[in-house]
């Protein structure tokens, strides 16, 4: 080592730096401590130090890359430098979510971020609930099957969403708006395909949350009802294959009896005449799944004649 005044000079500025890096690395060490440390005893409200706010994640939707209990910091950031691919932590009522910015739209000199969790299916859908709000100013005030709609359209979103039991109460709401004894009546007299499709949900959902006995009730007097002679045949075709396959769905074959089992295998192929006579492929492939495997706990042999539907 070499200790003349050059040598040592140099040693006290290679010194100075790192004294400066440590300083600076123990600042942020420190002021991230704080920002978790405060963040962990007070989840539910985002922490402001210095004009950053920390937050805690609480749900799995932007993971790989943000995981349930990360701790992210975020800058308040004008929105003309928002672009696609940001990932924005933003409040919608009581919430914060931190999501990817997937789409920007203009539209009518307004600009929408259309933003979607990495993990999540579906893009999130703030834009459409502002849709159903103008709708519902303008045209629910004294129209009962607008409304009827709106709390349909929102059952609908609550769905996407994975909120179920929140969905089914809406569904409910939304049956109710026309058929307030949906649930007590011994059967359906008349009712429109658009009512068939929210009872059905109303009853796939009662299924989904453990009330299968309501679940049943309600697909049975469906099903009566698509055995009706009045009702057009276009309807029939829409519904009947969608009822047969979805109490099957919620009464499996395999929890079934034999008598039951031939039971639903000549429903499963009065939907299918159905579907043949009028041309038409609702619910045909699902429809033809459950038939295969009534014909297998049956020990029958498989319908070739349909194969060609189900290869993938």
């Amino acid at each position: 080592m070499k200790y003349d005044i050059k040598s040592i000079e140099k040693r006290k500025k290679i010194a100075k730096n790192i004294k400066n890096i440590l300083y600076v690395i123990l600042i942020i060490l420190i002021y991230n401590m704080v920002l978790i440390g405060v963040s962990s005893t007070n989840k539910l409200k985002n922490i402001n130090l210095f004009g950053y706010k920390s937050y805690v994640i609480t749900s799995a939707s932007m993971e790989p890359e943000i995981k349930s209990g990360d701790v992210i910091i975020s800058k308040v950031t004008k929105q003309q430098d928002l672009q696609k691919g940001d990932v924005i932590t933003f409040k919608k009522n009581q919430d914060v979510i931190t999501h990817r910015i997937v789409d920007i739209q203009n539209n009518e000199e307004k600009k929408y971020y259309v933003t979607k969790g990495d993990n999540n299916k579906y893009e999130d859908l703030e834009k459409i609930e502002i849709a159903i709000k103008e709708y519902s100013d303008k045209y629910c005030d004294k129209s009962r099957l607008n409304e009827q709609f709106v709390v349909y359209m929102q059952a609908r979103l609550l769905e996407l969403r994975g909120e179920t039991l929140k969905a089914l109460e809406m569904y409910s709401k939304a049956a109710g708006c026309t058929m307030p004894d949906y649930i007590s009546c011994d059967s359906f007299m008349c009712i429109s395909l658009y009512e068939y499709f929210i009872i059905a949900n109303v009853a796939r959902l009662k299924a989904a949350t453990g009330n299968k006995e309501e679940s049943i009730s309600l697909y049975e007097k469906l099903l009566a009802y698509c055995k009706k002679n009045d009702i057009d045949k276009w309807i029939i075709t829409c519904i009947y294959p969608k009822t047969v396959y979805e109490i099957l769905c919620v009464n499996t074959p395999q929890m079934m009896g034999n008598y039951a089992r031939h039971r639903w295998l000549e429903e499963c192929d009065e939907a299918l005449k159905v579907l043949r006579d009028t041309s038409r492929v609702h619910f045909l492939c699902p429809l033809l799944k459950k038939r295969q495997v009534l014909l297998k706990v049956l020990g029958m042999d498989d319908d070739v004649k349909w194969d060609i539907f189900l290869k993938k």
